[in-house]
């Protein structure tokens, strides 16, 4: 019998990093919620689309999630691009459009699909309380804005100043704890995890120990 892993939390506080090397310990993929709603977010940019028009053009994307010696592939139009999500204005694009209930639950059912048949960790803002609730595990990790920022500020290469990154997460926090439609939370049974004076190493840890303990 399959099973998954949830793990929520904020902009920045670390969660995919943590589930990619969590996923690499226990030897099983994982899927980051945040590249599929930055495909979408790209697929706008690059034809020139206002996001309050997406709803209409959600039957011309398609999105692919594969797994290459467990490392995550997203394939657009079955172009793949991957490497071409990190920047700061596919970021901003995708907090936008995933307020809309439509792109919501066109990720879900990708996130749902990927799900089904092996065991998977996916780590997002709702996985806990919509996408996965019935998670044998949910952990709902988080960090000061400070801490946030500067990790951040590293996956830009310093080029974006450290005030504005502040502000964009402070922004983001924002708009995902209050959007009417699978708002930030932390459920009652998710174990909640302060990484902001954590390594990595040490955030993964945790988690494991308390796998191994359940």
């Amino acid at each position: 019998m399959y099973y998954s892993i949830a793990i929520d939390g904020p902009s920045a506080s670390g969660k995919s990093s943590v589930s990619k090397l969590l996923a690499k310990k226990l030897n099983i993929n994982h899927l980051s919620s945040g590249a599929l709603y930055r495909a979408i977010a790209y697929y706008l940019i690059q034809n020139n689309i206002n996001e309050n028009l997406v709803e209409n053009y959600l039957n011309q994307i398609e999105i692919k999630v594969k797994f290459k010696n467990f490392h995550q592939l997203i394939f657009l139009n079955n172009e793949d691009i991957t490497d071409k999500l990190q920047t700061n204005e596919i970021s901003t694009l995708s907090s936008i459009i995933s307020q809309n209930k439509a792109v919501r639950e066109f990720v879900k059912e990708i996130q749902i699909n990927v799900s089904e048949n092996q065991n998977i960790i996916i780590d997002g803002r709702d996985i806990a309380s919509v996408v996965l609730p019935n998670s044998k595990y949910k952990f709902f990790i988080t960090a000061s804005i400070k801490a946030r920022a500067k990790r951040r500020y590293l996956d830009y290469k310093k080029k974006i100043p450290l005030r504005k990154i502040e502000q964009d997460i402070k922004t983001r926090d924002e708009r995902d704890v209050n959007r009417d439609i699978s708002p930030l939370i932390k459920t009652k049974d998710a174990i909640l995890i302060n990484s902001s004076n954590l390594t990595l190493e040490e955030t993964v840890d945790k988690i494991l120990n308390y796998i191994k303990e359940n």
